[in-house]
């Protein structure tokens, strides 16, 4: 099952929302994937998504899934 949106997938494994980033280093990350949690639904993974982004990643905002 694919996600609408971006840093969300379901995992078949735990039946649930998986959130989780490549923090790149064109962006300001190490270059490493960052699990950010499951979620019983697509759009708390997706907000999870944007909290790490807003705080940790600001060169990725464009990407946001729910920009303001």
């Amino acid at each position: 099952m694919s996600s609408k949106f971006f840093g969300v997938c379901w995992n078949a494994k735990s039946k649930a929302w998986q959130a989780s980033l490549t923090r790149s280093k064109t962006h300001g990350g190490d270059g490493k994937q960052k699990h950010l949690g499951h979620y019983d639904d697509e759009r708390s993974a997706a907000l999870a998504v944007d909290v790490f982004v807003r705080e940790h990643m600001p060169a990725l905002t464009a990407k946001l899934n729910f920009p303001d």
